[in-house]
């Protein structure tokens, strides 16, 4: 009696367990099935947004206004542009660097001494070090911000790129930039 009872308390684990891998791969797959297609769908949106910018930009002169970044001006965008993609008045009042290594970015300070990175690549930026790896990344884009935020982005690096002498100032197109928001340390200085 208790071979039985112990075959089949073997039997009805092995089985647990073998039905616990399939639903956890089953799983797995819908789960990457449904990041991949978010990815897509996210994409085909920037592009359409894209188009739809270019085109509104085309039939408006007031469009093309707005994208214009000058340097009594650009601070006021990258505010805003911090603003619509964390939620957050960030108080930029000076960009302390910016350069093309190990990609484009540029650093703004905030108002409480945070650090507001903008680039192009969040992996290159934390594995040079230049950003701490706990730190979150904002994407800055059509749907983050409005239709023209990479432009003023874009906009603003290029106006900024011959004061803080980087040496390439053209930019691969891309239709996202990433924000981390990178808060200043504690303790005596």
């Amino acid at each position: 009696m208790t071979y039985a009872y112990d075959r089949w308390m073997l039997v009805t684990a092995l089985n647990l367990a073998v039905l616990c891998i399939v639903v956890a791969w089953v799983g797995e797959r819908v789960r990457n099935a449904i990041r991949q297609g978010t990815a897509e769908a996210q994409e085909r949106g920037l592009k359409r947004l894209g188009l739809m910018a270019e085109t509104l930009n085309l039939r408006h002169a007031e469009g093309a206004e707005k994208l214009e970044v000058t340097g009594d001006n650009y601070l006021r965008h990258l505010e805003q542009l911090a603003l619509d993609v964390t939620g957050a008045s960030q108080g930029i009042d000076q960009v302390i660097r910016m350069g093309d290594s190990p990609c484009p970015h540029l650093v703004g300070l905030g108002e409480r001494f945070q650090e507001c990175v903008f680039a192009l690549d969040p992996e290159a930026m934390v594995r040079e070090g230049r950003v701490p790896r706990r730190v979150r990344w904002h994407p800055v884009n059509a749907l983050s911000g409005d239709l023209f935020a990479v432009e003023r982005l874009e906009a603003v690096y290029r106006l900024l790129a011959l004061r803080y002498g980087v040496a390439n100032p053209a930019l691969p197109r891309r239709s996202s930039w990433y924000l981390a928001v990178v808060q200043a340390k504690g303790g005596k200085r």
